[in-house]
């Protein structure tokens, strides 16, 4: 067995084993980080899960509390209906949350969950009916128990439990998260370890071979090539393992051998030539003059002849070698990895290549001299320092000639020339050499060229090979050259199949056909007059077994004599252009329900911002009537450039939008009846779909269960179906989508209750008070008698704040008829100079109360079509705002300017200012801002939402501009030119949508 071991096999194995061992130890830790990836993962989404569930089960609750709240204010049996949805999903909603938390190993999470699910319960079982069932019997007491907030405690209880749940779950998700990011960098760590270690041991091993087996038999080859050459003294020095160090022991044994035959046969014949020397020296003479003659020709053929550069080395180093009885020899020639940089060796003879310089460089040497200086150099040493193998030991060389070797523009290469002996090499030989130096050259320079194109197109191949980008070659008719295996992968087509084809006819759809032979005709246009770059665009394509997909192209033009050559490389980009339609349908229809305010708008933008992204020819949504059958409520189709297509897609719209369908019945029906997202081919049998090129019809429900609007159906040109990934994608947007529709619903359920009521209230309220305040006036003015002071000053008090509150309850029922969409405006003239400086005068007597200069500086303003009344309304509400937000030795300045078309009007004070995140919401009805309720100035926040709709009741606006600390200013521009009895019309319209004030800037 050690026998085995210490053999080549053996060690060979050994290597191999320990390669094996370090791949497999990386690949078993990258796998086992990934496993740990893939648990964190899946604990992640089971995390979010159970957040999700838990916010299902708090909105019950909160739709509970909601409910009983309603029903015991207003005794109404509609508002229970949450209360009873909210009961009947209770329980599976709990199921899915405790389901969602895992028993063992949640660190307390499971017992939060219970906690919380158990309050839960008890408040919508226990609580809410009781609260419900006492309502019925004592609605007084009922209703005393919500004044006093009992129930919104224990709902804010259930709610903090549910927030440090969610706090918790979070947390894990975290920590999950944190985990899943350690086992990802785990893995790459180890991917990158093995990746780098695989190589370094397969260099390690080979370096171990190389000097144990390779150098050992290159000691033999070399041995035996002197042999062959004529060195009988040739032995390979000792050295290796295993059957290396037998093979060189054998190929000694064999010299030696044969070493001893030749002697004695040399000293058979010694005497035979001893009497033909005379002889031969004569022929000798007569045939060195024939045979320098004949070397020229045989080398320059020899040199013609040379297949590659090793062959070209051998043959000038042999051939010139012989010529000038050389004993060793060099080439060193141009590395075309480096033209710029040093000479390369590329040939020896009688050398040993590692004792040799591997490089070249300009004026380094004897031979660097010779490239430097461009001409032959002789040189004659008395002790060289370089040695050849001898018999006996090492030779110096004493004689040196290097000849370079010009090429065109540079020296190709040194072939340099040793002798071990002390006389000089021969005049004759020199010369003939330096006139072998340019065939040499010649065929160097050819030979380099050779090489320089094999390595660069191997080095292409190895590119085109390892790229993961498909590499097609065409010429300038697009007849395909060149297919690599990548594009068979990527369109289904074998390089014999695709080679000599059109590409056109095998990548690019019928629809695409003009379009891209333009764009490629332009390509090489474009190469032709402003030089050949590359050009990069996506691309429609379709595969050999007729799918469709998008294809990103690098075409770069090459021009190959006097034609083009086209080369592209091709990347398959359908899964991102998916994924970043996906994204921009996201972002659109977030988009779309940020601005656009009301539920019955949201269809046709969201449509659109659907089939924009997600470049679909046609987007319809389907909502059930009153019968049942699913119409069409909304859609949306792309246009396009062509006038056919264009027609074709227009049919089929009017043919959805006339469609109606039972439930079950047709694409929509099934899905709204079944609940699931389904698709469906556009066969033949459709003919306006077929016209149109539509190939697929998807759709999906928008909501489920009580929560189900309707249908969303789309179209597509591509014959693949959706995948699972888009429909997730969808489903999510539907579900924002009922979401805000929902949400607006209930918004503007309130908001017309709320209107309600305070039109109501008002109502109530300002009968009583117009008969307080008139009594109080007489009992003042002593019509029913005399009064001491102090019942005056106590009426008076009574009297102001009665005024007080008529005020009040004039701007409540000033918004509810802005609400209900029944303001009226008395347009006659109005002079904007005398409303404003009315307003100013009348606000003085309260500015010098407070301590507060007021001033004012109008322009000369023409007449203004209007309501004087309304606008003194509003004048004086801006002022009495500035004086409230003012402080002592502050002041309050009112300009009016002519500002052409409009007439700007400003109020501008030096008060404490509103923080910019509010100022959006200064509008807004009962909004009041920070500063107004730190300082506690008092207002409930009406009086802004009336300024708005008085100026946009006489088409204009309002705008703000305040910088915390230093003041505001509130600006209305109001048009001054002549208005239209339509244009009036449209302003008292704009009135009833101005609904929103601010409370904290209010009189």
């Amino acid at each position: 067995m050690r026998a085995a071991l210490r053999g080549l096999d053996g060690r060979l194995a050994i290597g191999a084993a320990v390669l094996v061992v370090v791949v497999a130890a990386a690949f078993a830790v990258t796998l086992r980080s990934v496993d740990q990836l893939h648990d964190a993962n899946r604990d992640l989404a089971r995390s979010l899960g159970a957040i999700a569930a838990g916010n299902r089960v708090e909105r019950l609750v909160v739709d509970s509390e909601t409910a009983q709240r309603g029903y015991i204010i207003t005794a109404n049996q509609d508002f229970l209906e949450p209360y009873e949805d909210a009961k009947r999903e209770l329980p599976g909603a709990a199921d899915a949350l405790l389901a969602a938390v895992p028993e063992r190993g949640s660190n307390g999470r499971r017992r939060a969950a219970e906690e919380a699910v158990r309050q839960s319960e008890q408040y919508v079982g226990g609580y809410v009916p009781a609260q419900i069932t006492r309502a019925r019997t004592n609605p007084e007491q009922a209703r005393r128990m919500v004044a006093g907030g009992t129930g919104k405690r224990q709902v804010d209880a259930i709610r903090a439990e549910f927030t440090a749940f969610e706090r918790a779950e979070r947390t894990y998700a975290d920590m999950v998260r944190h985990e899943s990011d350690s086992a990802a960098t785990r893995a790459l760590l180890f991917a990158l370890l093995g990746l780098i270690l695989c190589p370094v041991l397969v260099v390690i091993y080979g370096g171990y071979l190389s000097r144990l087996v390779v150098a050992p038999i290159k000691r033999v080859a070399a041995a035996a090539t002197r042999r062959a050459q004529g060195d009988w003294d040739a032995r390979a020095a000792d050295g290796g393992i295993a059957e290396a160090h037998t093979l060189i022991s054998s190929f000694n044994e064999m010299a030696e051998a044969a070493q001893h035959s030749r002697d004695e046969l040399e000293h058979q014949n010694a005497e035979l030539e001893a009497q033909q020397g005379e002889l031969e020296r004569t022929l000798e003479e007569l045939a060195r003059e024939k045979e320098r003659g004949d070397a020229f020709h045989r080398v320059v053929a020899r040199i013609s002849a040379a297949a590659d550069l090793d062959e070209l080395a051998a043959v000038l180093l042999s051939e010139i070698g012989d010529a000038l009885g050389a004993d060793a020899g060099t080439l060193y020639a141009l590395d075309v990895t480096d033209p710029d940089g040093p000479l390369l060796l590329s040939g020896v003879l009688g050398f040993e290549r590692e004792q040799l310089p591997r490089r070249l460089r300009s004026g380094a040497g004897l031979a660097g001299r010779a490239l430097a200086e461009r001409r032959a150099i002789h040189a004659q040493h008395d002790e060289g320092g370089l040695t050849i193998p001898a018999f006996g030991g090492e030779a110096p060389i004493r004689q040196e000639l290097h000849l370079p070797l010009p090429g065109r523009t540079r020296v190709a290469g040194v072939i340099s020339f040793g002798r071990v002996g002390t006389a000089p090499f021969p005049a004759p030989a020199i010369d003939l050499a330096g006139r072998l130096a340019e065939p040499a050259a010649v065929g160097l320079v050819r030979a380099l060229a050779t090489q320089y194109a094999q390595h660069h197109a191997e080095l292409n191949q190895a590119v085109l090979e390892t790229a993961q980008d498909a590499y097609v070659a065409s010429d300038q008719d697009g007849v395909v050259l060149e297919w690599s295996p990548q594009a068979q992968a990527l369109f289904g087509y074998t390089a014999e199949q695709a080679t000599g084809r059109p590409l056109t006819e095998l990548i690019v759809p019928d629809a695409e056909l003009r379009a891209f032979d333009d764009r490629y005709a332009q390509v090489l246009a474009d190469a032709e007059y402003a030089g050949a770059r590359t050009h990069r665009f996506e691309q429609p394509a379709r595969r050999a077994d007729g799918s469709e997909l998008t294809v990103e192209i690098s075409l770069a033009p090459l021009r190959i004599g006097t034609g083009w050559r086209a080369n592209a490389f091709v990347r398959d980009v359908t899964g991102r252009r998916l994924r970043e339609r996906e994204r921009e349908a996201r972002g659109a229809v977030s988009r779309v329900l940020a601005e656009v305010e009301g539920r019955a708008e949201l269809v046709e933008p969201t449509l659109a911002a659907l089939g924009e992204a997600m470049e679909w020819p046609l987007v319809a949504f389907w909502l059930p009537e009153v019968d049942g059958r699913l119409a069409c409520a909304g859609l949306w189709r792309c246009e396009p450039s062509q006038p056919a297509a264009e027609r074709a897609l227009a049919a089929v719209a009017e043919q959805v939008r006339a469609a109606t369908h039972e439930r079950g019945a047709g694409l929509a029906g099934r899905v709204f009846a079944g609940g699931e997202a389904n698709w469906t081919s556009c066969t033949a049998d459709d003919a306006a779909a077929s016209a149109a090129g539509l190939r697929i019809s998807a759709a999906l429900p928008v909501g489920r269960g009580p929560h189900a609007l309707g249908v969303l159906q789309f179209w597509q040109h591509e014959g693949a179906p959706p995948d699972a990934e888009l429909l997730d994608t969808l489903d999510g947007i539907a579900g924002l989508v009922v979401q805000v529709a929902e949400k607006r619903a209930a918004e503007a359920e309130a908001d017309r209750l709320k209107n309600e009521f305070f039109a109501l209230v008002s109502h109530e309220l300002r009968t009583p008070l117009t008969s307080i305040v008139g009594y109080v006036e007489l009992v003042i003015e002593e019509e029913v008698g005399e009064i001491n002071e102090q019942q005056r000053r106590f009426l008076e008090i009574v009297e102001r704040n009665g005024r007080r509150l008529q005020r009040l309850v004039g701007d409540l029922l000033f918004v509810a008829q802005v609400e209900a969409g029944t303001l009226n405006l008395e347009h006659g003239r109005a002079q904007l100079e005398r409303v404003v400086q009315d307003a100013v005068d009348a606000a003085r007597p309260r500015a010098e109360q407070a301590r507060v200069e007021v001033t004012a500086r109008t322009e000369p303003v023409p007449e203004i079509r209007g309501d004087a009344e309304r606008l003194g309304q509003l004048v004086d509400n801006l002022i009495n705002n500035a004086l409230k937000f003012t402080p002592a030795g502050g002041s309050v300045s009112v300009t009016l300017r002519d500002r052409g078309e409009e007439a700007e009007l400003a109020v501008t004070d030096t008060g404490i200012g509103i923080p910019p995140d509010e100022q959006a919401r200064l509008f807004d009805r009962f909004f009041r801002a920070s500063t107004a309720v730190k300082e506690e100035i008092p207002g409930i926040g009406l009086g802004l939402s009336i300024c708005q709709a008085i100026a946009e009741g006489h088409g204009g606006r309002i705008t703000v501009e305040s910088e915390v600390g230093r003041g505001t200013t509130f600006r209305v521009l109001l048009p001054l030119r002549a208005q239209t009895q339509t244009e009036t019309e449209t302003t008292d319209r704009q009135a009833v949508e101005a609904a929103s004030g601010n409370g904290a800037r209010q009189a």
